[in-house]
């Protein structure tokens, strides 16, 4: 999880899109784009949705409720290309 100096969780519009660029680059370069994503869809997301409001999936310290739009929509393009 990325924070502020002050020990705050990073949020905002630049926080996310610094999220969307790293996990675009983390799928662009995965050996099996699918199977990156099966991780996320398959794991994170579970995980998220069994945590409690404030906290984020486990194996995924950067997918809470604030980013999971970003993740949907990266996840989204990459399905898209991989088609």
């Amino acid at each position: 999880v990325w924070v502020t100096a002050a020990g705050e969780r990073e949020r905002g519009n630049k926080f996310n899109e610094a999220l969307h660029a790293l996990l675009s680059i983390y799928l662009e370069h995965a050996d099996d784009v699918l199977m990156a994503m099966e991780q996320i869809t398959g794991t994170a997301i579970p995980e998220l949705l069994s945590a409690s409001k404030e906290e984020s999936s486990a194996s995924w310290p950067t997918l809470h409720r604030q980013t999971f739009l970003v993740f949907y929509k990266v996840l989204m393009v990459e399905l898209d290309k991989s088609a």
